[in-house]
């Protein structure tokens, strides 16, 4: 009597060490390993995961693992996010054992993924070397997107697979193929989906501690006839790119500081900074080369005039300048010079480099007789 007891007390007991346990895996299971097996398969394209726990179906939180597979899609990288276009979760089961059944649809194939890859890395190979500082990097990786991405305007092509395949693709591809190759050169950035008159994405990229906007679709978009950017969308701050874009920012870090304050600083100490301060139109927001009134305009003018100057350029702004008044300007002094042929005039934005927003370049280019 006391041993049929005694074991029946030993079989409550293993039964009430059994549910302990398998309560303990499916918490395990649902913090740590059931995502880890889930970004497993989303990084290697899988289209069907299938998991079986020895837990009673009526035990499933079915919201709780829904929710954890889009907080695993929320926690993977931004190129990898971007694969998927959708899952669907399927739950069978009974009191003992259940079975998820988790179907993933993708935007690509992983032979496409491997051609991005491969792609990514041999582009990066040409475009970047060892002794370059983050900035030379960052601006090697905007100029080559800028310079062989055409933008599609039908939108049917979106994606770094298509603007690397075809050369094409809309504003989706652009961040895309931005982020993979930023990445590839361990520089930290982040994809933004917002708004600009549309849905549009671009790229935030981390520089030391400063987050910057950088939006390579538009700054193809801005090339000139001879390849050459305005870069208005490069490495600028949540004040500047909100002259055009919108983003909900409470999802994305701050960029707050000027890219021209660290260039400022640093062209001191290297001149490799000083190249950058020239290339990306930054020394326009000098003092010197401002024409901030109709009489400085005027005075800039003749004295082109004067010197028979074959180039000029400065920064002004939209209520300072317009082609009308260069040419009410021209006709006056014109008289004086019997060798003046013509004038070529390029105006571009600069409103996002110095976060005034009518501020613009003026380039005019003077014909004289004796230019070739």
């Amino acid at each position: 009597m006391n041993i049929k007891k005694t074991n029946i007390f030993i079989l409550i007991f293993i039964l009430l060490l059994s549910y302990l346990f398998i309560s303990t895996v499916q918490a395990d299971f649902i913090d740590t390993e059931f995502k880890d097996i889930i970004h497993e398969a989303i990084q290697k394209r899988e289209e069907t995961v299938i998991l079986e726990y020895n837990i009673s179906i009526e035990d499933v939180d079915l919201e709780n693992i829904q929710n954890l597979i889009d907080k695993t899609m929320q926690e993977t990288d931004d190129y990898t996010a971007s694969a998927v276009n959708s899952w669907e979760l399927n739950i069978k089961g009974t009191t003992e054992k259940i079975e998820l059944n988790i179907n993933f649809d993708y935007h690509r194939t992983p032979e496409m993924e491997e051609y991005v890859f491969s792609q990514v890395q041999n582009i990066y190979a040409k475009i970047i070397t060892e002794d370059m500082v983050i900035d030379e990097k960052i601006k090697a990786i905007s100029d080559y997107i800028a310079k062989n991405v055409l933008y599609d305007e039908t939108v049917n092509k979106n994606s770094a697979y298509e603007a690397l395949k075809y050369g094409m693709s809309a504003c989706e591809g652009y961040a895309q193929l931005t982020y993979l190759l930023l990445k590839e050169a361990g520089i930290k950035n982040i994809i933004i989906s917002g708004w600009l008159n549309e849905p549009h994405a671009w790229n935030m990229v981390k520089i030391e501690e400063e987050w910057y906007h950088l939006d390579t679709t538009q700054i193809a978009g801005h090339l000139d006839k001879h390849g050459e950017a305005a870069y208005n969308e490069y490495l600028i701050t949540d004040k500047a790119i909100s002259f055009t874009h919108d983003w909900e920012d409470n999802k994305y870090p701050q960029a707050i500081t000027l890219y021209k304050e660290r260039l400022q600083k640093l062209k001191k100490e290297n001149e490799l900074y000083e190249k950058l301060w020239e290339d990306l139109n930054i020394n326009y927001l000098q003092e010197a080369k401002t024409v901030s009134s109709h009489e400085e305009l005027e005075q800039r003018i003749k004295k082109a005039f004067l010197k028979q100057e074959k180039q000029i350029s400065f920064r002004s702004f939209e209520n300072i300048f317009s082609v009308s008044l260069l040419k009410d300007i021209i006709s006056n002094v014109v008289q004086k010079q019997s060798q003046y042929k013509g004038i070529k005039i390029k105006v571009f934005p600069l409103y996002l480099r110095d976060e005034k927003e009518n501020s613009i370049i003026v380039e005019l280019r003077l014909l004289w007789d004796n230019t070739q």
